[in-house]
């Protein structure tokens, strides 16, 4: 191992999470500057960003590109970081499985009954 604080995935990580951020942010004023319903919509209301991408496209492609750059680029991060493959292992057998349904099944959970009559 070397003595780096950061590794080429962290740094992936760490490039791709600012410019999500700030495509995120860019987008966002955009909206604002549009209306304030569309700034509120777009924060407020869930697909209300995606309908004001496409209704606006020639305004917001460049920073809904950009996003999913910096989309890319974290998963890239994940993709490539040398744990990755171990930590999906450790979550993906059967053994993990079985011992979240008895934890599931120690605990005594049940799904809710309605409390009035249907």
């Amino acid at each position: 191992m070397s003595n780096t604080l950061f590794t080429q995935p962290d740094i992936l990580l760490i490039i791709g999470l600012i410019i999500t951020i700030l495509s995120a942010c860019i987008l966002l004023f955009k909206a604002f500057n549009t209306s304030i319903f569309w700034g509120l919509a777009y924060l407020f209301i869930p697909f209300a960003s995606l309908l004001f991408i496409a209704v606006y496209w020639q305004k917001t492609y460049a920073a809904f590109l950009m996003s999913l750059l910096g989309v890319f680029l974290v998963v890239m991060s994940f993709v490539f970081h040398p744990e990755y493959l171990e930590i999906l292992e450790e979550f993906s057998t059967d053994e993990t499985i079985e011992e979240s349904n008895q934890l599931v099944g120690a605990r005594g959970f049940e799904p809710p009954t309605p409390t009035t009559p249907l």
